[in-house]
């Protein structure tokens, strides 16, 4: 019995890490750039007012999580004229899905035993399906990093 409860709560477990991994990230940038030139960086605002579209708690894990990154790698986040500057967009798409249920409900008949009618199956079953939609808003983060003094 206790393997059992082992097995399945290694079975919860693996079920629980690979739910999340529906994130995905993606990087482009110019490979020629030294980013070891870069020491401080300064947060240049939202882009489009997409800022209107998060709650200020939202909005403060991302440039929380922005501040760890780059602390993480030496660089300083400073208010004005940084090496670098960065600024966030924000895309929200609506978008839905169907799914449909389908339940089997059993029907009455005559399954024989012995010789005759063996194998036969007979009666009345129905089946019925149901369809839910399901409407939920995908974002997208966009993370845009540029040397301050060429602005590229």
């Amino acid at each position: 019995m206790k393997n059992l409860f082992n097995t399945f709560g290694i079975l919860v477990t693996i079920f629980i890490f690979t739910s999340n991994s529906i994130a995905q990230v993606n990087s482009d940038y110019d490979k020629s750039t030294d980013f070891k030139k870069y020491k401080t960086v300064s947060f240049g605002g939202w882009e489009k007012e997409s800022d209107k579209i998060l709650n200020d708690f939202d909005k403060k894990r991302i440039t929380d999580a922005l501040t760890n990154e780059f602390n993480s790698r030496g660089i300083k986040l400073v208010d004005a004229n940084g090496d670098a500057t960065v600024t966030l967009y924000l895309v929200i798409k609506n978008k839905s899905n169907i799914t449909a249920y389908t339940n089997f409900n059993g029907g009455l008949g005559y399954a024989g035993r012995w010789g005759f009618g063996r194998g036969i199956y007979g009666g009345v079953g129905s089946a019925s399906t149901s369809l839910s939609e399901n409407e939920y808003r995908e974002g997208t983060i966009v993370i845009d990093l540029y040397d301050t003094a060429q602005k590229n």
